[in-house]
């Protein structure tokens, strides 16, 4: 999963760059609005952190800017206001879900998997069960027929965004975004590779399609 940080207090940002890193996350990070909204632009983020009060547009502007975009990324605002007007307001111009400062790394990546799910699955349980595959987004943990299957952070990464997108096709660069960053050549062929490997841990060469010309989907049927 691809997130955007968007706060002016460096410490904060980083902080929970690494901390979503640490999940296997890859995440960019901006310190002002107008840098977030480049960065929207160019890349397709799979969820957005705002903080309220940035140094040129508040979150709640820089909020109603995405929606104009045409941006359906869901959106989490992070803020040290807690008054139920601040939260109406969030919510009215379309946010997803508000965290109060302080806050619990713990609780931050809840929320954040809560609301891709919500957004990519249209589902709200943890759970995401394809054939006889079970996919705990919030253990991390692959069952399939009840048996638990071993993956790499990596190929767990990748299964998951597969099966949140589940009968879409999704090319090699989307994955590769989504799952590597910029970390990996874009010509290799590491995608295909940890492809095969989850075929065979998971025992079913039927459960990834190969799409020919255009890249990989989970099928259901």
């Amino acid at each position: 999963m691809r997130v955007l940080v968007v706060d002016d207090e460096i410490k904060i940002a980083e902080n929970i760059k690494k901390f979503l890193e640490s999940k296997n996350y890859i995440v960019d990070v901006s310190f002002n609005g107008e840098d977030a909204l480049g960065n929207i632009e160019i890349e397709n983020y799979d969820a957005i952190i705002i903080d309220w009060m940035l140094p040129d547009i508040d979150g709640i502007k820089l909020c109603q800017k995405i929606k104009k975009m045409g941006k359906t990324t869901p959106l989490l605002m992070l803020t040290a206001k807690s008054q139920i007007e601040d939260k109406i307001k969030s919510f009215e111009c379309g946010v997803d879900d508000y965290l109060t400062k302080p806050f619990f790394m713990d609780e931050l990546f809840a929320r954040v998997k809560a609301i891709i799910r919500r957004n990519l699955a249209n589902d709200s349980s943890p759970v995401l069960k394809i054939k006889r595959l079970e996919i705990n987004t919030n253990t991390c943990e692959v069952k399939k027929s009840g048996k638990l299957i071993d993956l790499s952070p990596k190929e767990y990464a990748l299964l998951e965004y597969l099966a949140l997108n589940k009968g879409i096709v999704m090319n090699r660069q989307d994955i590769m975004e989504h799952v590597w960053g910029d970390s990996v050549d874009p010509f290799s062929n590491t995608v295909d590779v940890h492809i095969r490997y989850i075929r065979e841990k998971l025992n079913d060469a039927d459960l990834i399609k190969t799409v020919k010309g255009r890249g990989y989907m989970l099928c259901e049927d």
